[in-house]
């Protein structure tokens, strides 16, 4: 028997270095990658091994080493098996072992005189950030910092993401050198916020918060302020303050709120002369809504150009705004403020947020990609959301499939990264795992699982390995289905008749309920086809194989299979069922000893992937039934079809159907007649699958292994 070529290699001194010849296969090396079982919380991949320590050269406390100091906690390890790499992984235990004769160690004898190992645990990407307990900041707040902060223009000159928790007494500033400076009647934690935001802060009668801005800029480049806003109630006749600035020029900046009228914006030099002083109108647009407004000010040819503009979250695609001049120049920004009213007429209160000043006037603050930041990236595709948030991460993320064919999002809210990985997964029914080739995390589509060229076909007898088990259990059996919105909508739907029916047994499978969290763009759309989809999956009448074994050193033929296939893939297995069983991988354990290899594929059933395709011969009859009772050896048949676009072809013969267990071949199909029921005699094969039953009267026909609708 050949011994394994195993490759195991740590990365250290920006290299990898080999280490095959010390470690001991003998005891095997353990690759775990994928699900244990289909709907499970994501599992990071992980690697077991144990060095050869007699040297004391893994111990990485060492100083004799040459890894100390440079291999330890989440040192990058990669396990290659026939020269492709099976795993990189990121080593997180490492835990040396010693069996002691009779001298205790001593660097001359690092190891006395007995056996030294050390046993190593490595886990990929998943591993790490399932560890991260803090949620990731606000979908808007990433995006003004990746923008304007250290990581995109680096023009921030101020950012007061204004999320504080409750009894807070100095603002956050997201840019060091821009302080906090006054907080009066303010309510941290407000349940109304833009979709994009975590809770933010509502000022009462009388309420102030205050702030400077970084003091640098060049006194001509221009500047924008932008803020967030929404009034409990509309204040009632008057001037009602909302935002003042002050620049380095003396010009103090102030923009009012008139109920019925419109903004009111006045710009001048504090105890001197008024540069702009006028009201305009906020159009249509709804301030106890959310509500976006930037001012942008610039400079050219010595007069100041002042721009005003907003955006609501009730009509994200008009921006509204107009523009004001006045002789000088811009200076730059120095503190802000914001207020809200105390008179009888101030209204209840008024909700503040995302206070972001920035030292150029060329930025837009109000792009198309930064207002739908602002809502929470509503309509983000799948795909897409994953791939956003590991690049915003400085993680690597790859897609498996078109991220165009992923399920719209709804808004993305507050969470820590693997829950919002996980309700990606949910949404389109994807899965995300560890990556083979790299540290980085994989997302394969649903799309992308359908109708799949095998990537690894196997018969049972031949090559597959002991034990491989039919399972009839409900493991996996979901009916009825609720479909519950991050948001708070839901929607039940169920399977009422039938043997996999919520009727009480023996007439059905009882009510296996189950609730499945997702977060869709368009709920009252959405949820009903999602939860048709999850409902056909969860009352799919098969049995289940939770896992098939393949012994590579009986049959090294599939070795480049095995060691290519990914997480999702298509595997067959035939010979053991009357049909080539389909079953789809969701996880594998790679098992390797110095001489043997197994790898174990745990799987689910890939009925449901093999979807129809529109204009061939796939379509199954839903009201087909045995128009007669027939003994196991009859091949005259009459087919009894309740809606007419139910009955069968008579011109793509042969093809299987399936009847009380026994699959038979059609091998000529009369025409129809009658006016309903409508009637057809075929001519049929008996057996095609070696068992031959009796059909009775109304045993309901199908099309042999049909194809199903997609999502």
């Amino acid at each position: 028997m050949a011994k394994q070529d195993v490759d195991v290699a740590l990365f250290y001194d920006s290299a990898y270095h080999s280490v095959p010849q010390e470690v001991f296969v003998e005891e095997q090396i353990r690759i775990q990658r994928g699900q244990g079982a289909e709907g499970a919380a994501l599992r990071p991949a992980s690697v077991k091994l144990t060095f050869d320590n007699a040297t004391d050269k893994y111990r990485p406390t060492n100083p004799m080493s040459p890894l100390y100091g440079r291999a330890g906690r989440n040192t990058p390890l990669r396990v290659l098996v026939d020269h492709t790499v099976r795993a990189v992984v990121e080593a997180t235990s490492w835990a040396p072992e010693r069996t002691l004769k009779a001298e205790p160690p001593s660097i001359e004898h690092p190891t006395g005189q007995g056996r030294s190992t050390v046993d190593v645990e490595a886990y990929g990407l998943l591993g790490r950030v399932s560890q991260w307990s803090d949620p990731l900041k606000s979908a808007f707040y990433r995006y003004n910092v990746d923008q304007y902060g250290p990581d995109g223009a680096d023009t921030l000159l101020g950012y007061f993401p204004l999320e504080d928790p409750n009894a807070t007494r100095t603002l956050f500033s997201a840019v060091p050198g821009a302080v906090s400076q006054r907080i009066t009647n303010a309510s941290f934690g407000s349940s109304e916020h833009p979709p994009g935001s975590d809770p933010l802060v509502e000022l009462g009668a009388g309420g102030t918060l205050a702030g400077t801005f970084v003091q640098t800029g060049l006194a001509n480049s221009g500047f924008q302020v932008s803020w967030t806003m929404r009034y409990d109630e509309l204040p009632g006749t008057g001037l009602f303050g909302i935002v003042n600035f002050t620049t380095s020029t003396g010009a103090i900046y102030e923009l009012l709120f008139e109920n019925g009228t419109g903004f009111y914006l006045q710009v001048g030099i504090s105890g001197g002369a008024t540069l702009i002083s006028s009201a305009f109108s906020f159009g249509a647009t709804e301030f106890t809504t959310e509500i976006m407004i930037r001012i942008k000010v610039t400079e050219s040819g010595g007069t100041v150009s002042v721009e005003t503009a907003w955006v609501s979250e009730a009509d994200p695609g008009t921006v509204l705004g107009v523009t004001h001049t006045y002789a000088g120049t811009t200076g730059y920004l120095q503190s802000w403020g914001m207020n809200h009213g105390s008179g009888s007429d101030s209204g209840t209160g008024v909700i503040y947020g995302h206070l972001l000043g920035v030292s150029t006037g060329a930025d837009d603050l109000l792009s198309a990609d930064r207002i739908d930041a602002f809502l929470g990236h509503p309509g983000e595709l799948a795909g897409t959301r994953f791939l956003r948030l590991l690049t915003e991460l400085d993680l690597t993320g790859i897609l498996i499939g078109d991220a165009d064919d992923t399920w719209p999002m709804g808004p993305q809210r507050s969470d820590t990264l693997v829950n919002l990985l996980a309700e990606i997964a949910r949404t389109d029914d994807a899965f995300i795992f560890d990556d083979a080739d790299e540290i980085a995390i994989t997302m394969r589509t649903r799309a992308d699982r359908y109708n799949q060229t095998p990537a690894l076909q196997l018969t049972f007898g031949v090559d597959v390995a002991a034990p491989f088990k039919e399972i009839l259990d409900d493991l996996g059996t979901q009916n009825p289905i609720v479909m519950s919105q991050r948001a708070g909508g839901e929607y039940e739907t169920a399977l009422t008749t039938g043997p996999m029916s919520t009727q009480a047994p023996p007439d059905g499978a009882g009510d296996n309920r189950k609730r499945i969290e997702v977060n869709t763009d368009d709920e009252l759309t959405n949820l009903p086809i999602l939860a048709g989809y999850w409902l056909n999956k969860g009352t799919l009448q098969r049995s289940r194989y939770a896992s098939v074994t393949v012994d590579l050193v009986a049959n090294p033929e599939h070795a480049p299979a095995c060691n290519s296939l990914q997480i999702g893939a298509l595997i067959t297995v035939a010979g053991f069922e009357a049909a080539t069983l389909a079953l789809i991988v969701i996880g594998l354990l790679d098992t390797i000893g110095s001489h043997p290899r197994r790898i174990t594929f745990t799987t689910v059933p890939g009925d449901l992937y093999q979807s129809g395709v529109y204009d061939t011969a796939r379509y199954d009859t839903g009201t087909t039934t045995a128009g007669a009772t027939y003994a196991p050896a009859d091949t005259s048949i009459v087919f009894s079809t309740t809606d007419a676009d139910d009955t069968l072809s008579t011109t793509d013969e042969p093809y299987d159907c399936l009847c009380a267990g026994e699959r038979f071949t059609i091998t000529s199909m009369g025409a129809v007649s009658g006016s309903g029921p409508f009637l057809q005699t075929g001519t049929v094969v008996r057996g095609t699958n070696v068992i031959r039953t009796t059909f009775t009267t109304g045993d309901e026909i199908h099309a042999f292994s049909p194809g199903r609708y997609a999502l």
